[in-house]
């Protein structure tokens, strides 16, 4: 390498990105380990079903097979995080297409002498600027890559065009700040709606000369000088809020995948002892372990119910740290709920009853109370820790 030369990007930082040979060998590891822990799993279950003699053997295979098919979903999701973000990223092809048209369109205009396309300009940057994302490549157009772009055609629009695209990028900023999906702060579109429709406003209060490409000695010029740049400073809002959003609703997205097969685990975990004597339930037993499974998947599921409206843009915002504690902590919380469940029945601190079961001689009727009660009491310790939470923050 020649003196001055610059290195190349590490692989992350390409676009789009690729996967480093660590990566790789991760995601493939992940997929081996999902393949064999559900391979294994099922030839369990088919030897449970058909009444195989070592009962006890097959049943260790099975914890064992779970967990592993558990511990590939997590890692194939920590790994392929970043280019699941990419994709997301990624911007339409036809919308961008239409940008460059227009952009391509402005530089002929003005290339020709017509001032019909907007206050004169030099198109060089234009030019320039529609080079590099035909070099970019579609694959490659993600919000920031178009972004210089939109914001050198708003010095090129025509009064009216430009607040049309003015009113269209706030139209596009409400669709974030209305409904119940997304969390965005709605003081913050009203200010920017504000802002705009009072320049608008102050614009079609000048009378218009009949040519609106603009003139340096009309008054009118100041304001839709401002005009434009409220326009490129909104589409850069727009684009960092579409980032954020990206990053967000990948990271919850994978918690939900990940949080979903864990629920489906843990449950299988629990229920193994019973489910490998399905045929004789008299005789099955949940010990302080299979409690403890049970009141982790209580707690992950709390954790998915509380996911169901989450601000996808403060978990991309704070790199989904909140959340991703919140998920991982749910997995220990739970099975100290109902590990701490199973103690309290056992010690006598409750009593057994109506709606309570009895552990040391119990019917089929305990043996589903104490499902019932390890899976509440998994739910119910993640809510207690949440407004534990809650109020410290406050």
């Amino acid at each position: 390498m020649q003196q001055g030369d610059t290195l190349p990007p590490p692989p992350k930082y390409r676009l789009p990105p690729e996967r480093s040979a660590f990566q790789s060998v991760w995601i493939w590891t992940a997929k081996i380990l999902i393949f064999i822990g559900s391979l294994v799993f099922a030839i369990t279950c088919v030897q449970l079903i058909t009444g195989f003699p070592d009962a006890y053997g097959c049943i260790c295979f099975a914890y064992i097979a779970l967990i592993l098919v558990l511990v590939g979903i997590v890692v194939e999701n920590l790994f392929c995080y970043r280019e699941r973000v990419f994709k997301k990223r990624v911007e339409d092809r036809s919308q961008v297409q239409w940008l460059l048209q227009e952009a391509e369109s402005f530089i002929c205009h003005i290339e020709k002498g017509n001032r019909s396309s907007g206050k004169m300009r030099n198109p060089n940057r234009l030019k320039k600027e529609l080079e590099r994302l035909k070099c970019l490549g579609p694959q490659c157009w993600t919000e920031y890559q178009i972004l210089p772009l939109d914001c050198l055609l708003a010095d090129f629009f025509p009064l009216a065009d430009l607040k049309a695209r003015a009113l269209s990028g706030l139209a596009e900023l409400r669709e974030y700040a209305v409904g119940a999906a997304f969390s965005y702060d709605v003081n913050l579109y009203y200010e920017w709606e504000k802002r705009i429709n009072s320049i608008i406003e102050r614009i079609e209060d000048y009378e218009m000369p009949a040519d609106d490409s603009g003139n340096a000695n009309s008054p009118v010029e100041s304001e839709v000088g401002e005009l434009r740049a409220n326009l490129r400073s909104l589409r850069e809002h727009i684009a960092d809020y579409q980032f954020n959003w990206a990053r967000g609703s990948t990271i919850v997205s994978s918690i939900r995948v990940c949080g979903s097969v864990g629920v489906v685990v843990f449950l299988l975990l629990g229920l193994l002892p019973v489910l490998s004597n399905f045929s004789d339930m008299q005789s099955s037993t949940l010990g302080i372990l299979d409690w403890g499974f049970l009141g982790a998947a209580g707690a992950m599921a709390g954790i998915l119910l509380g996911l169901r409206n989450s601000d996808e843009v403060e978990v991309g915002n704070t790199e989904g740290e909140k959340e991703l504690w919140r998920a991982v902590l749910g997995i220990p919380l739970g099975l100290l709920s109902g590990i701490l469940a199973y103690a309290a029945l056992k010690g006598g601190i409750i009593k057994s009853g109506a709606v309570v079961p009895e552990l040391d001689d119990p019917s089929a009727s305990d043996l589903a109370l104490s499902i019932v009660w390890a899976v509440v009491s998994g739910l119910g310790l993640e809510r207690i820790f949440e407004r534990v939470r809650g109020a410290a923050d406050l």
